[in-house]
């Protein structure tokens, strides 16, 4: 688990994740804020280059928000990132944990 502070309006945490090909990634998402609520969304490259440019965006792979987060997605074989973002204009403290289980469709 880690522990970070994210600081203000429009702050925010990112981690990339690879599939490599011939898998299929799970990933579990957890999350703790405080004293508010984060939102946590999972983008592919192209959507999280608009996301970071602009706040926009085309689709996710999972978004959630709140003060407790616990949620899982499974993506193909790609890039994508994971975004912990601070909507808040004051400073949070979050926990999280981000861990992901490759299987191969083949057996």
């Amino acid at each position: 688990m880690l522990v970070e502070v994210v600081h203000y309006y429009q702050y925010y945490k990112s981690l990339a994740i690879l599939v490599p090909s011939g898998y299929v990634g799970s990933v579990h998402i957890t999350v703790s804020s405080t004293p508010s609520n984060v939102e946590v969304y999972v983008f592919d490259l192209h959507n999280y280059a608009m996301w970071y440019a602009s706040g926009s965006y085309y689709s996710y792979y999972l978004y959630d928000a709140g003060t407790y987060i616990n949620d899982q997605v499974s993506l193909n074989p790609g890039v994508y990132v994971v975004v912990i973002d601070n909507p808040n204009i004051t400073s949070i403290t979050i926990s999280f944990t981000i861990t992901t289980t490759y299987t191969s469709p083949n057996g």
